[in-house]
């Protein structure tokens, strides 16, 4: 479902604070202001304080709406994701492998991500898991349970035995993870394609290869293709 937010407010400076001014509403075009509750038993809509969150309500084409949480989408669609691509943006690991390639190659025009620069790039993120500079374990240990885990393993009977289960553990988990290197390759190289080619190309131009391989602009072309589709969530049951 959509956030929720449907006024556009702007932050005014006071001698004593600070003024919140709304100077716009958002609308569905059925006429239903998405910010405030809206109440099948009268033509007004009132504000959407003191409501019951768990209130459900529908607009006159059925869409349903629950109260505080936004309209409910159409059409979902979830793109395929990599927690391995998700965690190399995150630490860092792109932008740091492009940056060593560009002082590598300065005069070259790469023009897209061959296998020769995927391995290498594999092969990278191999050493910097080595050498501690990446912590692919991480990205399933938000709680640092594993940490908690060693300081606890260090101070037990069978230190030994408990630290060998803890390395174990690791290893499993980055193991793991890095099968998204075949598994994911398309959606890695497109990021370290980005990473690459930004330092080249302008931005108009990442932006259009972008959209030709993102997934969700893909989906929208195929809506907008489909006239059944179309006609079905875009044109005939406005809400």
């Amino acid at each position: 479902e959509t956030l929720g937010k449907g006024v556009g407010q702007r932050e005014l400076p006071l001698p004593a604070g600070a003024l919140k001014l709304t100077y716009h509403e958002f609308y569905t075009p059925s006429g239903r202001c998405v910010q405030r509750q809206y109440d099948q038993n009268k033509s007004k809509q009132s504000p959407r304080r003191h409501t019951n969150s768990d209130e459900v309500f529908y607009t006159t084409n059925g869409r349903k709406l629950g109260d505080r949480r936004g309209i409910q989408v159409d059409r979902r669609f979830k793109p395929s994701r990599s927690d391995l691509s998700e965690l190399l943006s995150s630490s860092g690991a792109y932008y740091k492998y492009a940056s060593q390639w560009s002082a590598k190659h300065p005069s070259a025009k790469l023009t897209d991500v061959d296998e020769a620069i995927y391995k290498d790039f594999r092969s990278f993120v191999l050493k910097e898991q080595q050498k501690g500079n990446l912590k692919l374990e991480e990205i399933f240990d938000d709680k640092h349970i594993l940490q908690q885990m060693e300081i606890i393993s260090k101070s037990s009977n069978d230190r030994d035995l408990s630290l060998q289960s803890l390395v174990k553990i690791r290893e499993e988990i980055v193991k793991d993870l890095l099968t998204d290197f075949d598994l994911a390759k398309d959606i890695i190289k497109r990021e370290l394609e980005l990473n690459l080619l930004t330092r080249d190309l302008p931005d108009s131009v990442l932006i259009e290869r972008g959209a030709k391989s993102d997934a969700l602009v893909k989906e929208a072309v195929k809506i907008l293709l489909d006239n059944n589709s179309y006609d079905t969530i875009l044109n005939k049951n406005p809400t």
